[in-house]
Formats: structure tokens, C-alpha cells, sequence
């Protein structure tokens, strides 16, 4: 993964790229947290798993969120 200039990451394109990005993330975070959950059973280690990418899932989502209303 490419790391962003500051000049590049405040961009209007830099930022719909970087936007764009965590959309796909938090997609792919989704996917992982619904394939999990669908298991008759879960490991003490996969509910750990679950919520780990819960809080990534969130994280993701808030900072999306402020990039739309321009805060970074």
C-alpha cells in the first residue's frame, strides 16, 4: 500500500481515493463478521475474532464519516 503526501491526501481526488478505500475495507470487514457469525459454533478465539473486527468495522466507518464532512 502506497503511503499518501499530506499535499496528495488533501486533494479532492486524494481524498474520494482514500474514501473510496475504507468503503471497500469496511465491505470486506462486513463479509468477515457475516461469514464468522454463520457458524453453528464459534471458538472462544473466533467471538474474540468477531469483535476485533467489530471495533475495525466502527473505527472504519466514523473515519469515513468524518472524511465526508471534510474533517481530515
Amino acid at each position: 500500500m502506497r503511503k499518501e503526501t499530506s499535499s496528495d491526501s488533501r486533494t479532492s481526488s486524494g481524498i474520494h481515493e482514500r474514501i473510496r478505500r475504507m468503503e471497500v475495507r469496511h465491505k470486506e470487514l462486513d463479509t468477515k463478521i457475516d461469514e464468522l457469525t454463520k457458524r453453528a459454533i464459534l471458538t472462544p478465539a473466533e467471538q474474540r475474532e468477531i469483535a476485533e473486527l467489530k471495533k475495525h468495522k466502527l473505527h472504519t466507518k466514523d473515519q469515513i464519516a468524518l472524511m465526508k464532512r471534510g474533517a481530515l
